[in-house]
Order: C-alpha cells, then sequence, then structure tokens
C-alpha cells in the first residue's frame, strides 16, 4: 500500500463494483437465499455493514488510547449472530445500514492521521500491524471473497 490516495481509490473502485452488481439485482431476488452460507443479498450486506462498523469502533477505541475487549467467539458464531440479528430487519434499512458503514470507513482512510493508518507499531494491540490492514480487510478485500459468489450466482440465473 503506497499511501492514502491508494487506499481511498482501491476502497471506492471496490465499492464501484460491488454497487455494479447490486444493480442488476432486482430489490426482491435481494431476499432470496440464493449465496452460500444460505445467505441473500441483504444478508450480505448486513455482513458487510457489521465488519466495517466494526473496523471503524475499533480505530475509535485504539486512537483513544483504549484496548478493545477480546471477544471468546469464533468468526463462524459472529457470522451467524450477526445472520440472526438482521433477519427482521428490512432490506432498505440494512443497505442504509451498510452504505453508512461504508462511508465511515472510506471517512477513516480520507482523515485519520497516515501514522494512524500505516505505521506498523502504532497501535500494540494490532500486534505490529498498521491499522490499514484492518481497512482493507474490512472493504475492497473482504468484498471480493463474496463478489465471485454475487457474480457465479448472476451468471446461472440468466
Amino acid at each position: 500500500m503506497n499511501g492514502r490516495a491508494e487506499l481511498i481509490e482501491k476502497i471506492s473502485s471496490g465499492r464501484e463494483e460491488l454497487d455494479d452488481l447490486l444493480h442488476q439485482i432486482r430489490g426482491d431476488q435481494r431476499l432470496l437465499t440464493v449465496l452460500p452460507g444460505i445467505w441473500s443479498i441483504k444478508d450480505l450486506l448486513a455482513h458487510f455493514s457489521w465488519r466495517a462498523n466494526r473496523a471503524a469502533n475499533l480505530y475509535g477505541v485504539l486512537s483513544r488510547g483504549d484496548t478493545p475487549l477480546d471477544e471468546d467467539i469464533t468468526l463462524d458464531q459472529l457470522n451467524a449472530r450477526v445472520y440472526a440479528e438482521n433477519q427482521n430487519r428490512p432490506l432498505d434499512d440494512v443497505r442504509r445500514e451498510e452504505h453508512a458503514a461504508y462511508q465511515a470507513l472510506l471517512s477513516l482512510a480520507a482523515e485519520a492521521p497516515e501514522g494512524d493508518l500505516f505505521e506498523q507499531n502504532r497501535f500494540a494491540w494490532t500486534q505490529d500491524n498498521p491499522f490499514v490492514s484492518w481497512s482493507i480487510n474490512n472493504t475492497y478485500s473482504h468484498d471480493e471473497e463474496h463478489i465471485g459468489d454475487v457474480q457465479g450466482w448472476l451468471k446461472a440465473d440468466r
């Protein structure tokens, strides 16, 4: 990663790819369980929202000099909890929240001090990994893992 401008460009272009895919899906199709793990597009958006919010909140905790609470829970358990928490929420609410979470991470990439983002040892809790890796892993890099599933479903549905 060569700095803030590249980070913002990758987050933005990754988002454009996701939005392009989502525009191909009708509203009612976003509720069908068509993705691995019996997820719908709505479930995927809730998952993206939770991850982006988690990263933004983590930055807030670390930048205040606090230590995040460790949860004794697996990633699969966290995903199941997010899935359950969002089952009865309207698609429009999930979509708005996901967009706001994305905007929060994009703003963090644009406004956080460069040292907070890119210095390896800035936050002890990250174990010598720069915080930017959290931003990457909760935006375009993570989205790529799921975009292939959405593309595969769209091809099969046509």
